[in-house]
């Protein structure tokens, strides 16, 4: 599932967040993520539960 980015998802560890950054290295595809508490994470896309 290829998502992009203004999508709000759910990971699978329960955290919120908003897609802020998509990056696709022919592997694996790459989220920059910016929680609810402004911090920005960089999750795989395996990481992703489901958009909200």
């Amino acid at each position: 599932m290829l998502l992009v980015e203004n999508t709000a998802i759910e990971l699978k560890d329960g955290r919120r967040g908003l897609i802020v950054d998509v990056r696709d290295n022919g592997e694996s595809i790459q989220y920059d993520v910016e929680m609810g508490d402004g911090e920005i994470v960089t999750v795989f896309a395996e990481e992703v539960n489901r958009p909200v």
